[in-house]
């Protein structure tokens, strides 16, 4: 891995960077935001409480790609490409932490980390190759924008040398259209779980199905039509080589700020009310549900464990054990959990302690992961791994639900829910249909699979 190392550091040294800063509205940023041509952009609801940051950027310069335990490197001049190990993988993300402490604050290293990236840290293997995507791609940009929520500042960033890479996309078709699950297929896996949670084997395990379906719907429209109808803080958009990616996310994974860190699982949704009275009663209702507080106990549990694996001792706290978060048209029930780490911590040692998020696995998270593999039976990819955003001492990132793909006119997209003992079967396979109808409204597209 010294061969990457070094021709990053190398490449990076050499940046120049040209910075400027001025007072503007949200809404002037987003209007440069839709009239501009960007490759990757996070984007937050500035009335939310996480709503802190966004950013867009423009024209790739440095593209990272890891698969496979190879880490493929290009530039505008030239490219690298190095077999690694596991552990490797995470010393690489460390050393980026490092190597990007010379650029100026607000400039941002964007891409995402796919959920079979967990292989890489636990002791199983997916035996399943189908859906799989790059374990990790980070892509550099010449132009970034970004908002504070805040101040109301934009900082304008742009690096003056002359670089750029041309995206010469290689877009493969998804397999075909449809669902991986019918009724009774769905069903069973959920039973099976439940047999599972019966033997002591598991607590709770998050199940999804696979749909893929055709449309002429542009991703960049999808982005901006999904956030004006139902923000939330975390929208996530990126072009690569292969593909685009749109996630309206409502949940972070982890954020890092200088030796802050803070997770912010979901567990438990309900549809807002369709006026004040029905509206309370929803609220009260999910405040209520002894399932999904079960739920998400279970998984601020898990991950207080986790991040306590790199956090100053006793300085783990859970700020709180499930606020009611009203969004334009569901209420979320949340779970806060903070703590204090090293200054000097890398982004890799903080994922390889935390990844994949435990809201999307289950209970025990190891044992839960072997269980989605043998059942969905395929790679995850981009579902449920994590959006990311690195910059000097800071980085954030989602939970990638609610996430798109798209390879030329063919979309795919995973929904799913965590499965308790006393979940339904019936009504666990419904829920994946309401949700995948949703995503489909915005595609223009209808789900022509029995049901």
């Amino acid at each position: 891995m010294n061969k990457s190392f070094n021709f990053l550091k190398e490449w990076i040294t050499n940046l120049n960077f040209e910075v400027s800063v001025k007072h503007s509205s949200f809404e002037n940023y987003y209007s440069n935001l839709k009239n501009s041509k960007f490759d990757c952009a996070f984007l937050s609801d500035y009335n939310h409480e996480s709503s802190e940051n966004s950013w867009f950027c423009s024209q790739v310069i440095l593209e990272l790609v890891i698969k496979n335990n190879t880490i493929t490197i290009s530039t505008t001049e030239s490219s690298l490409t190095e077999q690694i190990t596991n552990d490797e993988y995470f010393l690489l993300l460390d050393n980026l932490s490092i190597l990007i402490q010379s650029v100026p604050e607000n400039y941002i290293l964007g891409g995402y980390l796919s959920y079979e990236l967990g292989e890489k840290i636990e002791i199983f293997k997916n035996r399943f190759t189908s859906f799989r995507d790059n374990d990790v791609y980070l892509a550099f940009y010449r132009n970034c924008s970004h908002f504070n929520h805040i101040q109301n500042l934009i900082t304008e960033i742009s690096v003056t040398n002359k670089l750029w890479i041309s995206l010469n996309k290689a877009e493969i078709p998804f397999p075909k259209t449809g669902r991986s699950d019918d009724k009774n297929s769905y069903m069973t896996k959920v039973e099976k779980i439940r047999n599972l949670i019966r033997h002591g084997e598991v607590y709770q395990v998050n199940l999804s199905q696979r749909f893929c379906v055709e449309s002429d719907k542009d991703s960049r429209e999808l982005f901006f039509s999904t956030f004006e109808n139902n923000p939330a803080p975390f929208y996530f958009y990126i072009n690569t080589n292969d593909e685009e990616i749109v996630s309206t996310s409502p949940e972070r994974f982890i954020k890092w700020d200088a030796g802050f860190l803070e997770t912010r699982p979901i567990k438990g949704t309900i549809k807002r009310g369709l006026s004040e009275k029905e509206d309370e009663i929803n609220r009260e209702w999910l405040i209520n549900s002894q399932k999904d507080e079960s739920e998400l106990s279970m998984i601020i549990d898990l991950m207080r464990n986790d991040i306590s694996k790199i956090s100053h001792y006793n300085s783990v706290k859970v700020e709180s054990e499930g606020n009611v978060e009203k969004y334009s048209n569901v209420f979320h029930r949340v779970g806060i959990v903070t703590s204090l780490t090293d200054k000097d911590i890398g982004f890799g040692t903080i994922m390889k302690a935390v990844f994949p998020g435990g809201s999307i696995t289950g209970c025990p998270k190891i044992r839960s992961m072997e269980v989605i593999s043998d059942l969905e039976q395929e790679c995850r990819g981009v579902y449920t791994g994590s959006a990311v955003l690195l910059s000097k001492n800071y980085f954030d990132s989602s939970i990638l639900i609610r996430t798109i793909i798209k390879r030329g006119k063919s979309f795919s997209f995973r929904v799913g829910g965590g499965v308790v003992y006393d979940s339904d079967p019936l009504s666990e396979y419904e829920e994946t249909l309401s949700k995948g109808e949703t995503i489909m409204k915005f595609l223009d597209v209808h789900d022509k699979s029995e049901t």
